[in-house]
């Protein structure tokens, strides 16, 4: 985590913390991103997402 604080007031609700979220666009850091997923763990399943193997090393 980041030594700086957040801008974010506490005890804010569900509605107000909502306002705070902003769209950042934020795609993919490389091009080849799913093919270096796919090497790492295998195809993603039907929802997308990429699961490691029991058992398998993650270091």
């Amino acid at each position: 985590m980041s030594d700086t604080d957040r801008p974010v007031e506490a005890d804010l609700d569900q509605d107000e913390q909502a306002e705070q979220l902003v769209e950042t666009d934020n795609g993919p850091t490389v091009a080849d991103e799913t093919d270096l997923l796919e090497t790492e763990f295998g195809a993603a399943d039907m929802t997308g997402t990429y699961v490691a193997v029991a058992g398998g090393d993650l270091a």
